[in-house]
This record gives C-alpha cells, sequence and structure tokens, in this order.
C-alpha cells in the first residue's frame, strides 16, 4: 500500500469509528445500517490481506491485551449469556451462533480481527433486541447496554492503527489490496447519500467530517514509555537516543520521554544503569520505529532486568570494549609515522654518500 491508499484506509476507519460510536442512530435507519454493515465487512476483507504493522501500532501490546479483555468480559457477562438464554427459550438456533461467545473465546481472536467480531457482534445483537419476542420480555440488554459495549470496543480500537507504517508494505498483495479499495470507496459514495436519511444534522456533520481524507504528515515526536519486563511497572532514568545522535534523554519517574525523531534514522537505543552501583542493571536494547504518517508516536518497550552477575559481566564487557577500540584506534597510526619518517631519512643518506664519492673521483683525475 502507498501513502495515499493508507490514507484511505484511516479515514475509513474514522467512519467505521464513528458508526459504533453512534450504533443506535444507525440502526435506526434501516439503509444506512445495512451501508455500514457492508463497510465493516469490506474493511474486514481488506484487514486480512493488509500488512499486520499497517493495522496494529507498534508497542500497543500491553494496552491492546488489556482493552481487549476488559471488552470481552462486558460482551460475555452483559450481553452474549443474556440473549443466549433468549435465543434458547424461544428456539432459535440463529440468534444463539450469532452471539454464541464467550469471554475466552473473544480473547483468542486476534488483535487483527477483533474489532471486526465485535462490531459484527454488535449489528447481530441490535437485530435480536429488536424482535417483537423480544421486545415486551423485559430483558435486560438494550440499545444503552449495546452502545457500552461498543465504547470499550472503541476504546480498544484507541490502541491500535495508532502508528500505521508505510516503508516495505508496497508490494504485499498490492492488486487484491486495490480491488478492496475500490469497493470500499463505492461504499463510501453509497453512505455519503443515505447519511441524509437519517435526520441527524449533528451526525451527519461528524460523518460527513470524517469522510474528509486531511494532510499527513511523517511524525517528528516519539513519545516513549519504558517498563520492567517482570513487573510492567514504569522504569525511571533509561536513557534513550536517535542512533547517531549526539545527545538523548532520559525517562521520567513514570518512565516516559518525548523525543524529537533524528531525521534519516528510526533506531532507538536504550540503556539503564543503577544509579548508585552506575553498573548497567538492565539488558541493553535497539529498536526500530518505522516512519509513519503521524504528528507523533508511542512506543513502548519492555526492559529486561539483569541479576546482579550478569549486570557486572555487562558492565566489564562495555570496559572492555572500550579499551580495545582505543587500542585499535591507537596502533595503525603509530605504525604509519614510524614507516613514513624513517624511509625518507635513509634514502637521502645514500644519495649524499654517492655525490660525495662522485668529487673525489674527478679530483683525482685532474692532477
Amino acid at each position: 500500500m502507498v501513502k495515499v491508499e493508507t490514507e484511505f484506509y484511516w479515514m475509513t476507519k474514522r467512519v467505521q469509528l464513528r458508526c459504533a460510536n453512534n450504533s443506535v442512530i444507525v440502526n435506526g435507519y434501516n439503509p444506512f445500517k445495512a451501508d455500514a454493515l457492508k463497510l465493516n465487512i469490506d474493511i474486514a476483507a481488506l484487514e486480512l490481506i493488509m500488512p499486520a504493522e499497517l493495522i496494529i501500532g507498534t508497542g500497543y501490546t500491553l494496552d491492546q491485551n488489556v482493552a481487549k479483555n476488559i471488552c470481552s468480559k462486558f460482551w460475555d457477562v452483559n450481553v452474549c449469556k443474556t440473549l443466549k438464554g433468549f435465543a434458547l427459550k424461544y428456539g432459535s438456533n440463529t440468534y444463539f451462533q450469532e452471539v454464541d461467545f464467550t469471554e475466552s473465546k473473544l480473547d483468542g481472536i486476534s488483535i487483527k480481527k477483533y474489532y471486526e467480531v465485535i462490531t459484527n457482534l454488535n449489528t447481530a445483537c441490535a437485530k435480536i433486541i429488536i424482535d417483537p419476542r423480544y421486545v415486551g420480555a423485559g430483558y435486560a440488554v438494550t440499545p444503552a447496554v449495546l452502545t457500552a459495549g461498543m465504547t470499550l470496543a472503541n476504546a480498544f480500537l484507541s490502541t491500535t492503527g495508532q502508528a500505521a507504517q508505510i516503508i516495505g508494505s508496497r508490494k504485499q498483495n498490492g492488486e487484491a489490496i486495490r480491488v478492496i479499495l475500490k469497493t470500499l470507496q463505492t461504499d463510501c459514495t453509497v453512505m455519503d447519500y443515505d447519511v441524509y436519511g437519517i435526520g441527524n444534522s449533528v451526525f451527519m456533520g461528524q460523518f460527513l467530517n470524517d469522510r474528509k481524507i486531511g494532510k499527513s504528515v511523517i511524525h517528528n515526536t516519539i513519545n516513549f514509555i519504558a517498563l520492567d519486563a517482570l513487573t510492567r511497572l514504569p522504569v525511571n532514568r533509561v536513557y534513550v537516543i536517535n542512533q547517531g545522535a549526539t545527545r538523548g534523554n532520559y525517562t521520567n519517574i513514570d518512565g516516559m520521554v518525548a523525543l524529537y525523531k533524528k531525521a534519516g534514522t528510526n533506531i532507538l537505543v536504550c540503556s539503564h544503569k543503577n544509579p548508585k552501583t552506575k553498573l548497567v542493571d538492565y539488558e541493553p536494547q535497539t529498536v526500530r520505529v518505522t516512519a509513519v504518517y503521524k504528528k507523533s508516536v508511542t512506543f513502548t518497550v519492555t526492559m529486561q532486568p539483569l541479576d546482579a552477575a550478569a549486570s557486572a559481566e555487562a558492565a566489564e564487557k562495555a570496559t572492555d570494549d572500550i579499551a580495545k577500540k582505543k587500542a585499535a584506534a591507537k596502533k595503525p597510526i603509530v605504525a604509519d609515522t614510524e614507516v613514513k619518517e624513517a624511509a625518507p631519512a635513509k634514502e637521502a643518506v645514500a644519495k649524499k654518500e654517492v655525490v660525495a664519492k662522485k668529487v673525489v673521483k674527478k679530483g683525482k683525475g685532474k692532477k
């Protein structure tokens, strides 16, 4: 995917998010509801063949899993269990299959597909709760409950797709991607007209604003977060520097630091020393943040703590490496100088002796 195609994809994700946040309004007008459902299906088809890094931002794993579990638990306990009971009571196998999800089953869905599953589950549930048999029965699942569930799904969505990477994705499934992008363009064009039938001017204004493809920029700020790999707590005073830069910065007590992205490199070098012993107490890391079309990107790194022996060994190795580099740098210079100075000196002496002998011979011949 090239820049223009990726920006169009992000636009469709904004539209999808807007519809998810306003599911009651969307589901209230059947033509637009059908449009939103088709958009979800086509986006899901696109994401199946897109490079994963275009969908899932770098460094969000911890936040993604937490938000995902909270969302899964809500849909299982507050929605699916109730609607499965309704489906069994009225003998609707179709309804049962549509909402047959548990917390563990939802957690087992890949991050790449998770939001689409929740969106489609929400659509199925919205259809069930307007069934005449359901309406007067007094069941607990209401449009407000579904909206709350989608709010949690959107909280999960906010931890993904924030650092869509461009480099290295140009040739992956290119033709197949472009076919679906054309389908999505048609989907959005139809929605542009159908949105006028909803009759909600606020939603319509928000939707039309989401449909604009804004000017994108490559990020110039990296919001770096360091977490301990074992405790998952923030690590203070992790030194982070752009590869090739002369100066870096340290994370604060919350394990955070904002760095300006150095032009020409996306490599970050991270290290940490015990403030008292000055020994390396976390394994140094070199991480890559590939170019993104965004003003800033949040990047989380887990630092692996070293035990005392490993820390001392790392410090000793670092000292040895420095000593070797200094020795290697000095040796060639000294040897080179000696050769250059010695060779001309010998040559000058030899020439002088030859001249002296010639002068002596000429003098003897005249006498």
